[in-house]
């Protein structure tokens, strides 16, 4: 059973970091002007990154901020019917917390490099 849950929760894990993933690929696509622009003006690849990942760490910590007092209410009253039950340490919220920053920060990252290093003439011109 508990290599079953493993294999879901990696499975669910590998699916959010495709949705990001895309959604970053979009975010990139609708901002191609402005990250031509930023370009030419001469925004290196980290800056435009920053730019770019900024607006979605915030959305990812606002849901974060969201999801955790849910999911202790959850996990406490869930527990609370077991004879031995593990404790609820913030430990194990903030790992949680930091892989979720980390898997979008990575999606972001490397969307916004592949479309930091395309040449902002070609961009620039098709817009």
């Amino acid at each position: 059973m508990g290599k079953l849950l493993r294999v879901i929760a990696l499975l669910g894990i590998l699916i959010a970091g495709l949705g990001l993933s895309g959604l970053a690929a979009f975010i990139s696509w609708k901002r191609q002007k402005e990250i031509g622009i930023r370009r030419v003006l001469g925004s290196s690849v980290s800056g435009i990154v920053k730019v770019l990942s900024s607006r979605f760490l915030a959305m990812v910590a606002v849901s974060i901020l969201v999801a955790f007092p849910l999911a202790y209410l959850a996990l406490h009253k869930w527990l609370a019917g077991f004879a031995y039950r593990a404790p609820l340490d913030a430990g194990v919220f903030m790992l949680s917390a930091a892989g979720a920053l980390l898997l979008a920060f990575g999606a972001v990252a490397f969307q916004g490099v592949r479309a930091a290093r395309r040449n902002p003439a070609n961009t620039l011109r098709t817009e």
